[in-house]
């Protein structure tokens, strides 16, 4: 069995919304894991873009469950894209609430590898707070969401 990276799940469960993906319309979504925006891209800042960073939580190789944190950046070309961003990632992962709300969302199992990692609920840790990238003009909307997974091998 693989080792699930918490990040890469989430930037895949990401990719798989549909209203995510129209907010970058007509341009391929742009989500980044760590260390955040590529230095190829930094040029064409501020622009729409979503980082991801695992802040912490438990994981362990022989107990296929983790429930960890991930702080996710939603920047936009102004204060107001940004927090567009934001409140369509909060919607699309405020589905991910499945045994407190009931709500279902299509795209939970996400395929790693040889395995599947069965996201079974996102719940918001912190946030939302508009900040200002330093040293930069760069408007982002700064929240974190534990994820909770079950890993399944295939």
């Amino acid at each position: 069995m693989a080792f699930v990276i918490p990040v890469v799940a989430f930037r895949t469960l990401l990719l798989g919304s549909a209203d995510i993906a129209a907010f970058f319309a007509p341009d391929a979504p742009r989500i980044y894991g760590s260390p955040g925006i590529p230095r190829a891209d930094i040029n064409s800042m501020p622009r729409s873009a979503i980082t991801l960073l695992q802040l912490g939580g438990s994981q362990n190789r022989d107990i296929p469950i983790g429930d960890p944190v991930i702080a996710v950046r939603c920047y936009g070309a102004t204060s107001l894209e940004a927090m567009e961003l934001f409140a369509t990632v909060d919607d699309f992962l405020g589905n991910m609430a499945a045994p407190v709300s009931g709500r279902r969302l299509q795209n939970q199992i996400v395929t790693y590898g040889a395995d599947q990692c069965y996201i079974y609920a996102i719940h918001k840790s912190t946030g939302p707070m508009d900040v200002m990238e330093p040293g930069e003009d760069w408007s982002y909307v700064w929240s974190s969401y534990r994820m909770k997974y079950w890993q399944k091998p295939v």
